[in-house]
């Protein structure tokens, strides 16, 4: 921020405030015009698609959005979203909006400075007291991490309307938010991340593998790192295979990752996808849903499915592991190329088996 400051400040001497105003003006007003000129060129007409958000009771909540384009101008409508909820999968305004201006400046290209200018031809209706404008004080910190990524995805699916060949499938939708915490000699310690998925396969490309997409930035934390500072152990971590949805071109496949407790500690999952599946475009198919297992010491081999928003009680030598979705796949199945399909195989991308964790006589992972 100082560094920032500095340099505005040696702007502002070297040209002027009338200058540098006139300059953000310009900047403004060119991306405002290239975003209208992007809308102008997709089609005219109503797109509605909608998703749903898993609740940690099973149930399914339902993010649904209308799109209007005409013309040069956009009207997001999110009518039909279902009401906030007492689970943090509530989403502040300001993160709905931020969804709707991420997919926008996504497909609208990359020959322009991201600005106000971008976001003035379009509008914006979400519903008070619904589960993306909610009010307070009811729970909004999955929202950020999870919500955002589902708002994103149905933004998508309706933007395939207008711009087709344009919109990726959709990613493994999650941010797959991991949080283990203890006391270790005294003090108490706590440790989190978020764990990759598959992206979207687009018309021309694969989806990437194991990568932090659309809302969020965020890269994986080295095995190193984590075994140094804290009680855990990085007993598993590598793309899950098959995880990717079939296509023309193939969804990214998701990770596997798995914590072996060295000592008692609690870990929570936060995450998406579970039973709602990344779906594919064109006639792709859905990327594979995520899975979250547990092994406990006292029972090495026997895994245990849990669900994706829980907090575990883990003992000395248990396992978690987390499976991230893969994402949806891109045109039909039955055009992908023999070379495509050699290269899968070659690269151990299509094989969906359960990944078996086997013991050596003295109960080490091999």
């Amino acid at each position: 921020n100082l560094l920032g400051e500095t340099r505005l400040r040696a702007l502002l001497e070297k040209y002027g405030i009338r200058s540098f105003e006139e300059a953000n003006e310009t900047a403004i007003q060119r991306s405002r015009k290239i975003t209208e000129h992007r809308l102008s060129e997709m089609k005219d007409g109503i797109s509605v698609a909608e998703d749903h958000m898993e609740l940690p009771d099973g149930r399914k909540v339902r993010l649904r959005v209308r799109l209007k384009k005409k013309g040069r101008r956009l009207t997001a409508d999110y009518e039909g979203t279902a009401e906030q909820v007492v689970t943090p999968l509530n989403a502040v305004l300001g993160v709905t909006l931020s969804g709707v201006y991420f997919a926008l400046r996504a497909i609208a290209g990359t020959d322009m400075v991201t600005n106000d200018g971008c976001f003035s031809p379009v509008d914006v209706r979400v519903p008070e007291r619904s589960l993306l404008n909610p009010e307070f004080p009811f729970p909004v910190s999955a929202g950020n991490t999870e919500t955002s990524m589902r708002n994103v995805d149905v933004l998508f699916r309706a933007f395939a309307a207008f711009a087709p060949g344009r919109v990726p499938a959709a990613c493994g939708g999650s941010m797959n938010n991991v949080m283990i915490g203890g006391v270790s000699h005294g003090s108490t310690w706590s440790f989190y991340e978020t764990n990759g998925v598959g992206s979207g396969a687009h018309d021309g490309g694969d989806g990437v593998n194991g990568i932090q997409c659309n809302m969020t930035n965020t890269m994986n934390t080295p095995v190193e790192i984590v075994e140094l500072d804290y009680p855990i152990e990085i007993v598993r971590y590598e793309l899950r295979t098959g995880s990717g949805g079939a296509g023309r071109w193939r969804g990214g496949c998701g990770i596997d990752r798995a914590y072996r407790a060295l000592e008692k500690m609690t870990l929570t999952v936060v995450a998406e996808r579970e039973n709602t599946f990344p779906y594919g475009l064109e006639g792709g198919e859905d990327g594979k849903g995520s899975e979250f297992h547990l092994m406990k010491n006292s029972s090495p081999g026997i895994w245990k499915r849990v669900p994706s928003k829980c907090s575990i009680e883990m003992e000395p030598g248990d396992i978690f592991l987390i499976r991230t979705a893969g994402g949806g796949g891109y045109g039909n199945a039955n055009e992908r190329t023999g070379l495509d399909c050699i290269n899968d195989e070659r690269q151990g991308l299509t094989h969906a088996v359960f990944p078996p964790v086997r013991f050596s006589e003295n109960r080490e992972i091999v």
